[in-house]
């Protein structure tokens, strides 16, 4: 986030959720990346909570966000 410039890096998928303090600053790096002319797909899960990803067993939503980091590694 606090390189210069940031327009040499890879395509990136940066997945978020509402109720993460870390949030504003996933956007905001995505946000930087799209300004630089990397491609970069944003996703903000609503209502997720920081961890939400490692509970694909009890939370619906983090099955769809790991189906959607598989299908960014796949090239779908």
């Amino acid at each position: 986030m606090l390189a210069l410039d940031l327009s040499q890096l890879p395509p990136a998928l940066i997945i978020t959720a509402e109720c993460d303090p870390l949030r504003d600053e996933g956007q905001a790096y995505a946000k930087r990346l799209a300004d630089a002319g990397v491609r970069v797909t944003y996703t903000c899960y609503p209502g997720m909570i920081h961890p939400f990803f490692s509970l694909s067993g009890v939370i619906p939503q983090a099955f769809e966000a790991i189906q959607q980091v598989a299908n960014a590694v796949a090239g779908v």
